[in-house]
């Protein structure tokens, strides 16, 4: 596809926007502003991330370096792996995703308890043994929860063992994560994911907050240019089933029930009968957008992580009600998901679901830039930018691969770029008349 490079002169509907000046700067990262947060993360910027799998794992480990507000919210619509056995057992959402992020923005010094809740109980192993090696982790007998502390080891055995006594008899243990694991037992004890989750993270000291962007067990179907429709997070990713060959025209969001006389379906199988819904997001969700210094739409799988979030109802009214910068991170290489489509059609498309809140929201209140990488050959097309020229949305190249992580994204160098787009709108607003 041609069009302009990411270096290539703004519209000038685009240069003569001055909500946020700061993102016309050509350098965005200001090395006083950087240096200011690593020196005191705990009163570093609230950045808001929308996302989901694990793209943005080093991000979030580098983002600890300068900031302990950084807030991620989470779809809890992963219907593949560890996480789907656990949805079809007790109707409950994914937590997976919730388990890594909280993993990613552990303290340092949690190391006992990050290294036990990253394993998984062995592949091969019979159902029997894998019983025995839940009781015995229910218990606190495992050799992996040696190292400890009695209060905190008591706290996970509480969790795993509420889910031991709850798990159906033929519930298949095999690769079965355990962080998952003590997250589902926290959730059948406490009734809420949020509630679960702040509870490992309290375990695990997050620095930052983990938020699961809605509280019900909902699922993602994908209409296709061709006809079809694709049902389960895990069949849209092309991660573990054949990737997507006709693009994605429409995402929805839905309830999963088995027909009758068949299998369990709530999994995403092809028993399932999908009805769609109109879901609510977590009201703490909509309250963390609307106080961020900054909004982040990162890199990851596109639909099944970044913009299926925006799908539930309320996020795009509180994206227009905070009045901080909005800016989409594409990320590099090849999504896909995104079949036939660059990441400039991408930005297009975010905007056009943020806009479905509220009639009268304008592009530029919803998304303010995207950021390129200053080489465009990282992308898998060359993104031709008029579609955001048109909109009036600026693009700005920087250097977010570096020879170190080429060819993908920076994370350190990410991390920079966004404290530092945080710390000046932060400064600005104190600095105000």
């Amino acid at each position: 596809m041609s069009g302009q490079s990411p270096g290539s002169p703004r519209s000038a509907d685009a240069a003569s926007r001055d909500r946020h000046p700061l993102l016309s700067r050509r350098h965005l990262l200001d090395p006083l502003a950087v240096a200011r947060a690593a020196k005191a993360p705990a009163s570093g910027p609230r950045i808001v991330f929308f996302s989901g799998g694990s793209a943005l794992g080093g991000l979030s480990r580098a983002l600890t370096r300068y900031t302990h507000n950084s807030v991620h919210l989470i779809t809890p619509f992963d219907s593949g792996g560890s996480s789907a056995g656990l949805r079809s057992a007790f109707d409950m959402p994914a937590v997976g995703d919730l388990r890594s992020r909280l993993l990613a923005l552990a303290d340092d010094e949690r190391g006992h308890l990050r290294r036990p809740l990253q394993r998984r109980l062995p592949k091969s192993a019979s159902a029997v043994s894998l019983r025995r090696r839940l009781d015995a982790l229910a218990d606190g007998q495992d050799p992996l929860l040696a190292e400890i502390p009695e209060s905190e080891r008591r706290r996970l055995c509480a969790h795993l063992e509420r889910l031991a006594r709850a798990l159906p008899a033929k519930f298949d243990l095999r690769g079965a994560s355990i962080g998952n694991l003590v997250l589902a037992g926290s959730y059948l004890e406490h009734g809420s994911i949020a509630d679960a989750v702040a509870d490992l993270g309290s375990l695990l000291k997050v620095r930052g907050r983990v938020l699961a962007s809605c509280d019900a067990n909902l699922h993602l179907i994908a209409r296709l240019a061709d006809g079809s429709e694709v049902v389960g997070q895990h069949r849209i990713t092309g991660k573990q089933h054949v990737p997507l060959q006709s693009r994605i025209e429409s995402l929805s969001l839905a309830t999963l029930g088995s027909k009758e006389g068949s299998k369990e379906g709530s999994d995403g199988g092809p028993d399932a009968t999908p009805r769609h819904v109109v879901a609510d997001a977590a009201p703490a969700a909509l309250s963390e957008i609307r106080r961020a210094d900054l909004v982040c739409y990162p890199m990851g799988s596109f639909y099944s992580s970044v913009l299926c979030n925006v799908l539930l109802r309320g996020v795009g009214g509180a994206i227009l009600d905070a009045p901080c910068p909005k800016v989409y991170v594409p990320s590099t290489g090849r999504d896909p998901e995104l079949v036939d489509t660059d990441v400039a059609e991408a930005a297009c498309l975010l905007v056009r679901a943020l806009s479905r809140d509220r009639d009268d929201a304008k592009p530029g209140a919803l998304l303010d830039a995207v950021l390129l990488n200053d080489n465009a050959e990282v992308y898998e097309t060359p993104p031709d930018l008029r579609p955001l020229d048109a909109l009036g949305i600026e693009h700005i190249p920087t250097e977010l691969v570096t020879p170190n992580s080429h060819p993908d994204i920076d994370s350190d160098r990410l991390a920079q770029v966004l404290v530092s787009l945080a710390a000046r709108e932060r400064d600005t607003e104190e600095n105000a008349p």
